[in-house]
């Protein structure tokens, strides 16, 4: 959904290794245009570019320590029967799907019950479902059909004045929230409600196709943290069973503020396999993040910092072994053509299959079609 070339030109040089980046920006103009080249071959048949790429992956799994030991196969395998069902139950509803293709849904329940299950192994299954279902309307928001303009008018005084949304991704999204927010406090609430609002409004924007006039040098990190959703996955750590906000809103506070940035470039860095650029400054810039994250917490509540570090951890995972990143592509890739790096990456990609490459014919059943078919 996410414009993957704005995002990137948030990176670019001016980066201190002891703090996140100074200027990020310098040279979009630069990026931009190497961006536009024509290019007559496949990234993935362009050495010159991949070794660059292959390095910065390495360089952010080693200095993060890339170990996910958050479950126990069984655990695993467990927690995503358990956060499929409760999703996929969901979407049976025929007011949920929202006009969605049935094989386009059960392709994102599986995606987002992954992404949950994997990012999230601290959190309660009951909030970690009800996130889920979270996400997965976040990810239906491109499929919906009304184009947004047209249901504006309204929007925000029917917001102040608690009227129903005339968006019907809005009416149904409103439906789930209040369900998904009991579980938070009033501070993480008012975070993960604020951050779904920034996050609409980014995908309005980008239904005009718009990547920024020439000299608009702020506007890619404009956009990418509007729908980066960031806000929102740092406070969705923290749910008012484990936390009570009232002692640690300053930690919770800063957690937000870094793992925003965090969260949104280490998506970046791992997607860019698809959307490939020489990517080493976004390295440092995930890396530098992670720091400010760890050295922000060091001498803070061991609890929170467990619950930080077990995100970072599943994320990774996630991104390295979900198909649709193709990470095991790349992988194959680099071995074939020996290319330098290839020797450093492949265990760390073998470590996340290892964990987290549960086949989900083992957990992802019934199918949504039939679970529908059920109830009617």
């Amino acid at each position: 959904m996410s414009n993957i070339m704005l995002a990137s030109a948030t990176c670019i040089n001016g980066l201190d290794t002891n703090g996140p980046p100074k200027n990020p920006t310098s040279n979009l103009d630069l990026i931009m245009e190497q961006r536009c080249a024509p290019e007559t071959t496949e990234p993935a048949h362009r050495p010159a570019m991949m070794e660059p790429y292959v390095a910065s992956l390495v360089r952010t799994l080693s200095q993060m320590g890339y170990t996910d030991t958050n479950y126990s196969s069984e655990e695993r395998k467990l927690n995503l029967r358990h956060v499929y069902l409760k999703t996929t139950a969901h979407f049976t509803q025929p007011s949920a799907s929202l006009g969605t293709d049935v094989k386009r849904m059960q392709a994102f329940i599986q995606t987002i019950a992954r992404m949950m299950v994997y990012s999230y192994p601290k959190l309660p299954l009951d909030v970690m479902s009800d996130l889920s279902i979270y996400y997965t309307y976040t990810v239906m928001l491109d499929d919906c059909k009304q184009r947004t303009a047209d249901t504006m008018q309204t929007l925000t005084v029917d917001l102040i004045h608690g009227s129903e949304q005339r968006h019907p991704w809005w009416q149904a999204v409103n439906q789930h929230l209040p369900s998904l927010l009991k579980h938070y406090g009033p501070f993480c609430s008012l975070t993960i409600f604020r951050s779904t609002l920034d996050f609409f409004q980014g995908c309005w924007i980008e239904e005009h196709e718009f990547q920024g006039f020439k000299n608009s040098h702020n506007y890619p990190e404009f956009l990418r943290r509007m729908n980066g959703l960031g806000h929102c996955v740092g406070a969705s750590l923290f749910p008012k069973h484990d936390f009570d906000e009232s002692k640690h809103i300053p930690q919770i506070s800063t957690v937000i503020a870094e793992m925003e940035q965090w969260e949104m470039h280490v998506n970046d860095l791992l997607s860019f396999y698809k959307e490939l650029f020489d990517s080493s400054d976004q390295a440092n810039f995930v890396t530098n993040y992670a720091h400010s994250l760890r050295t922000t917490l060091a001498d803070k509540d061991e609890w929170i910092k467990e619950v930080v570090e077990g995100f970072m951890q599943g994320f990774v995972t996630w991104h390295l072994t979900d198909p649709r990143y193709r990470i095991q592509e790349l992988v194959q890739r680099t071995q074939n053509s020996r290319l330098s790096g290839q020797e450093e990456l492949t265990p760390f990609w073998k470590a996340a299959m290892e964990v987290g490459d549960v086949d989900h014919k083992l957990w992802a059943f019934p199918p949504l079609q039939a679970m529908i078919h059920g109830i009617e």
